[in-house]
């Protein structure tokens, strides 16, 4: 937790260095809700073949509820706000305490809809806003036989992903602590790749 603290730390302050607004004394405002299932892994399997395809999909609509029963409007919040950002990790399966990451490659991963990019050896996934959601869908390309989870990043987030929005006026953030869909545990997706 420290670790996602000071990353937004640096944003803020990065983003605050770069802002081109008069009041220059203006500190962005973070909140931060809880809002479960966010990432949706469709037509998820336990096991895919050498060359498979796994789809991940992010879905943020602007009218939400988080989990203690609070509507959050995200038009309201961040009026600016033009994409959302989660952060996506690859692990062998015996990697239990997350401590060795393994990259992705510039063509493991495509976007069918949406944009994404990668980040050191995990995928940012940039879902940007259409209509009344922020919508992505990527394709994760299997290479490699073996077993494997995703991931949020090792000790910093143990428990849940987040889902970071910043509103380019004001630059104030909303952090979304999410979930993968109908997976136990809900912050991994495990699969098994074998070759043909």
């Amino acid at each position: 937790m420290k670790k996602l603290s000071f990353v937004l730390l640096s944003l803020i302050a990065l983003t605050t260095a770069c802002s081109t607004s008069d009041d220059t004394n203006y500190v962005p405002v973070v909140s931060s809700f809880e809002v479960s299932d966010l990432i949706t892994i469709p037509e998820a399997s336990e096991t895919y073949n050498v060359d498979d395809t796994l789809f991940i999909e992010l879905n943020v609509p602007v009218s939400l509820i988080a989990d203690n029963g609070t509507p959050i409007k995200l038009d309201s919040l961040f009026p600016d706000a033009r994409f959302s950002e989660i952060f996506l990790f690859r692990y062998e399966e015996d990697d239990i305490e997350r401590k060795s990451p393994i990259p992705f490659t510039n063509t493991d991963v495509f976007v069918s809809e949406g944009q994404g990019r990668l980040a050191a050896e995990g995928v940012v996934l940039t879902a940007i806003k259409e209509e009344d959601t922020y919508k992505l869908r990527a394709g994760i390309k299997l290479k490699t036989a073996g077993s494997y989870f995703l991931a949020p990043y090792n000790q910093s987030t143990t428990d849940s992903f987040y889902a970071i929005l910043q509103d380019s006026r004001t630059l104030d953030i909303v952090e979304l602590k999410t979930t993968i869909a109908g997976q136990t545990p809900s912050n991994r997706f495990s699969y098994e790749v074998v070759s043909q």
